[in-house]
């Protein structure tokens, strides 16, 4: 369904945190992530679906990574 890999993805969800740190609202990591994928060769193609789709798991990927750096 995604025309990233789950590697790409995850690299999406660093970069919003290493740009933006751990503290964006959802609507405000949705907007970078939105942006971050403007650039991805090929995506402006895809469907709506795709991109909600790659949204939300760049998303919890994100998530997961913020809680593992407030742990450490």
């Amino acid at each position: 369904m995604s025309l990233l890999t789950t590697d790409q993805i995850q690299d999406l969800a660093v970069i919003v945190l290493e740009e933006c740190g751990s503290c964006l609202s959802d609507d405000e990591l949705t907007d970078e992530i939105a942006l971050l994928l403007e650039d991805v060769a090929g995506f402006e193609t895809a469907s709506e679906d795709v991109v909600c789709h790659v949204i939300n798991q760049a998303r919890s990927h994100y998530h997961d990574i913020s809680k593992q750096h407030a742990e450490s």
